[in-house]
């Protein structure tokens, strides 16, 4: 499989959220950094949140290997390692894999379609995937390669943009198109400020910046996971309740196909 980047949209889109975990990071404002790896109170709650997530209790993930796909800052890799999971976290952005071993956290920079070739196939209990695939050019794909890395009678949980996104999230994607990334943060922060987008800076960025931003539906994921002999089951955490995207948990109960 090729390592880098094959088209301009998904070069833009590494890049774009290297430069987001460069300059979106501590200098934020309080509400960017409630849901980040440096917020206390983030620290403080990420594991219930993880075990709510999954549909398991801390006693099922303690001693697991776990890998945190596209880990970013390692704000789901803290949590992880916080149960005590013995955790990787992997991810395309060097400024991310930098703020995630300043956490002590064990990281390297690794795109998710390296998984087999860097050794990884099969070598992990649990695979985290929180909002990656639907960043990329292939999410069926991705989501292959992410499986890739479970063992048998292993558990991959992803999360993916699912509900359509408004007619005014679509426009507001056009608009950016021709700006760089700083100029890109000042036009999102202006829009969240006159209400137009609701969230945080970084959230904006997510869904607004990247050429990439995919919708996929449940039917496509049941189809990636019958394929593959995986046991389908959507979850619906209390922490995300007003979330109409969707969280799921994938498990192999048998050799991989």
């Amino acid at each position: 499989m090729p390592t880098k980047p094959v088209s301009r949209q998904e070069e833009q889109t590494i890049a774009s959220f290297d430069w987001q975990w460069r300059h979106l990071a501590e200098d934020g404002p309080p509400g960017d950094q409630a849901i980040l790896l440096w917020a206390p109170g983030w620290r403080e709650k990420v594991d219930t949140m993880i075990v709510d997530e999954l549909g398991l209790a801390p006693a099922d993930l303690a001693g697991k290997r776990a890998l945190d796909v596209g880990c970013g800052q390692g704000r789901w890799a803290y949590g992880l390692k916080k149960i005590g999971c013995d955790v990787l976290g992997i991810d395309t952005s060097p400024s991310a894999i930098e703020l995630a071993r300043k956490w002590g956290l064990n990281a390297r920079v690794m795109n998710l379609f390296e998984i087999s070739n860097a050794g990884l196939a099969g070598q992990f209990d649990l695979v985290w995937c929180w909002g990656v695939i639907h960043h990329t050019a292939d999410p069926e794909r991705a989501f292959k390669s992410v499986v890739d890395a479970v063992r048998s009678g292993g558990l991959i949980h992803c999360y993916v943009y699912s509900r359509p996104r408004s007619r005014q999230v679509r426009a507001m994607r056009e608009v950016l198109k021709p700006f760089g990334f700083s100029t890109r943060r000042r036009i999102i922060s202006m829009w969240i400020k006159l209400g137009l987008y609701h969230g945080s800076v970084h959230e904006g960025f997510d869904a607004l910046s990247p050429s990439i931003n995919r919708e996929i539906g449940e039917r496509e994921i049941r189809r990636w996971c019958e394929e593959l002999g995986l046991d389908y089951e959507r979850r619906y955490p209390r922490w995300a309740s007003k979330s109409e995207d969707i969280f799921f948990n994938a498990r192999r109960d048998h050799p991989s196909h």
